[in-house]
């Protein structure tokens, strides 16, 4: 048997190891591709190298923490079958690819990964004097991007208007909310890990994003929301709803079944599906990380799925114990009808 891909990093994702600025190493194995198929799929890997922060090698199956595999549909048509196990046990995305697997899905799989293990590194390591650090803004960093987003928000006219987030200048993304698509110029993960505290970000109103922006990356935009609230996790919760006192209730219910997500995930979202919680009882509740909590809620923010209010003493109280009464996920199927 193989050995597992070691994993070398100056986080604690890797106890065995003390040496620090190692690159992360994940592994990954292909089954039942033909010959042709499995060199056009490593050759893909090989090429998204150099958009990655992380080194993925194709290993063997027993050592991997991602199984690619090729099968049959019933129709006798081809498909993609992801299995994630090891590190990425709970990670969870899409069980299905389409055939052939295109490079584009393929490197943003990977960089979502990425981020995904940036979460688990940061809630790990971060300092925790105490708990309202742990979950406040001030043990995060700061990021300039927050700030330019609640801008707009806040003095937003009309909520079906187009614009474009620009970054030092250079437009970024640009988001049509009349046809629910992001078009975006580079993901998160292809640009710096930390993104500089002087970094300079401005919103503008434009009537057609897709000719400012120029990119043929396009997604919908629940999705784009998804992606740059995992991103955002490493600078915290939103600066205007963070904070212990600051209770969450969900509105509206992801589509897990398309986004890539962990398993915390969907424990946070069904406790705040039925009653508001701050991030100190979604903790306790489900043992879920820091990373964890500020990314879903980050998400669903900027989804506009999120509600917010303060918290006394006696609706925390109450939170805490409504959100922990049995069949939670019965009443949240018959909530969102599901």
């Amino acid at each position: 048997m193989a050995p597992a891909p070691k994993i070398m990093t100056n986080s604690r994702l890797n106890t065995d190891s003390a040496e620090p600025h190692m690159t992360p190493v994940i592994g990954i194995a292909l089954d039942s591709f033909k010959p042709s198929d499995a060199t056009r799929v490593q050759s893909m890997i090989d090429l998204s190298k150099r958009w990655l922060r992380y080194k993925w090698i194709i290993c063997a199956a027993s050592a991997s923490d991602m199984l690619i595999k090729k099968t049959k549909t019933p129709q006798g048509e081809d498909d993609i079958v992801l299995q994630f196990q090891g590190r990425l046990q709970d990670f969870r995305y899409r069980e299905k690819l389409e055939h052939p697997l295109r490079m584009q899905v393929l490197l943003d799989l990977f960089q979502l990964i990425e981020d995904f293990l940036v979460i688990e590194e940061t809630a790990e390591v971060a300092p925790t004097p105490s708990k309202t650090r742990l979950f406040g803004q001030r043990g995060a960093k700061k990021n300039n991007l927050f700030s330019a987003l609640e801008t707009y928000f806040q003095k937003r006219g009309d909520p079906k208007e187009s614009w474009v987030v620009y970054r030092n200048g250079e437009p970024w993304f640009g988001i049509d909310p009349k046809n629910e698509r992001a078009y975006i110029k580079t993901m998160p993960s292809s640009q710096s890990l930390e993104f500089d505290n002087d970094d300079k970000y401005e919103v503008q109103v434009e009537s057609n994003v897709q000719k400012v922006v120029k990119s043929e990356h396009v997604m919908p935009m629940t999705e784009w929301w998804w992606h740059l609230g995992i991103f955002l996790s490493r600078f915290g919760i939103v600066p205007s709803i963070s904070g212990e006192k600051h209770l969450y209730y969900m509105t509206l219910w992801p589509d897990f079944g398309r986004l890539a997500h962990h398993a915390n995930h969907v424990r946070i979202a069904a406790n705040i599906a039925l009653t508001p919680c701050n991030s100190e009882t979604l903790a306790e509740l489900t043992g879920a990380k820091p990373g964890h909590i500020s990314s879903l809620i980050n998400a669903l923010w900027l989804m506009e799925s999120l509600d917010t209010s303060i918290a006394t003493e006696a609706t925390a109280s109450v939170s805490a114990k409504k959100a922990s009464v049995p069949s939670i996920f019965n009443k949240i199927r018959a909530k969102f009808k599901l």
